[in-house]
């Protein structure tokens, strides 16, 4: 149940801060197939573009959030500077952190890439409009708390992501599409399992935070029935102050994930389901997008 409130909370808050936020609107325009954009503003303060789109696949709005990189290292020295220099013109990778990047994820890897600590790359924040959406996209399968039952939208998400959002982005930013990383933690990170499973190639690397493996056991057996990982990047994440069952999924995730997965675990002291997520992006992303310094 914890996974569902976070959840909540997240998303209303970031839905507020989204809003309010919001500098300009524009009339409905089409765009790509599939994909509506029905307002764009910037947020010069915070170097940010945010557009909301609706998407025909799912027949609802999302807002994106996207966070361009600074010069590399241009925040720490000229030496570093100078060392990025040459990635200015080249395609970058695209992270797309779901649940919104709760907010932070964007100005997290933002800073990382200005002290050079790790490479260039945008973040692709994906949250949602009015509705609280989360719990109905991010699981494949239905589940029932409570007398409530919720999920079943996952492989409808997927195609919202895969087939209309990065296509779209990667026509407008200087995105690499061989280079694109998921990003999720809780329902999101069970969601990203998904993914892994189903379409592995579509994403190059994949960052699952306390995945609620829980609610959704068949996603471990499509890992298992399936070895086959041309070298995907895995990193997964917990806190051990998580609940047992949160702590046993990880392990369950990390032995059932195709061989020639390139995988690495993290599990952060102290850390209770969302405490340390300030903390999983740097580390994530220093593994996954490590400094030009250190390629």
């Amino acid at each position: 149940m914890h996974s569902r409130l976070i959840g909540n909370v997240l998303g209303s808050a970031l839905l507020a801060i989204v809003f309010m936020s919001m500098l300009s609107t524009s009339g409905y325009a089409q765009t790509t197939p599939g994909l509506t954009v029905i307002s764009e503003s910037d947020n010069p303060g915070g170097g940010t573009h945010q557009i909301v789109v609706h998407s025909a696949l799912v027949g609802r709005d999302f807002v994106i959030v996207v966070s361009p990189p600074p010069m590399f290292g241009s925040l720490a020295s000229p030496d570093l500077k100078a060392a990025g220099a040459a990635q200015a013109n080249q395609k970058l990778p695209a992270i797309y952190a779901l649940d919104g990047g709760y907010g932070m994820a964007g100005s997290i890897v933002q800073r990382m890439v200005g002290m050079g600590t790790m490479s260039p790359a945008y973040v692709v924040s994906v949250g949602y409009g009015e509705g609280g959406w989360h719990d109905t996209d991010l699981l494949y399968r239905s589940a029932t708390e409570g007398g409530v039952t919720y999920g079943g939208g996952g492989a409808k998400f997927r195609s919202f992501l895969i087939e209309e959002l990065r296509p779209f982005l990667e026509a407008r930013y200087p995105l690499d599409p061989g280079k694109a990383i998921l990003f999720g933690h809780s329902f999101s990170g069970v969601f990203a399992a998904n993914v892994l499973a189903d379409s592995p190639k579509a994403f190059e690397g994949y960052v699952i935070a306390s995945p609620s493996m829980w609610i959704d056991r068949q996603v471990l057996d499509k890992l298992s029935r399936d070895p086959r990982n041309d070298g995907r990047r895995v990193f997964i994440a917990v806190g051990d102050q998580e609940e047992p069952r949160m702590l046993d999924g990880v392990d369950q995730l990390l032995a059932v994930l195709p061989s020639g997965s390139i995988a690495a675990k993290k599990v952060f002291a102290g850390g209770d389901p969302i405490s340390y997520y300030p903390q999983l992006v740097p580390a994530a992303f220093r593994w996954l997008l490590p400094p030009v310094k250190d390629q």
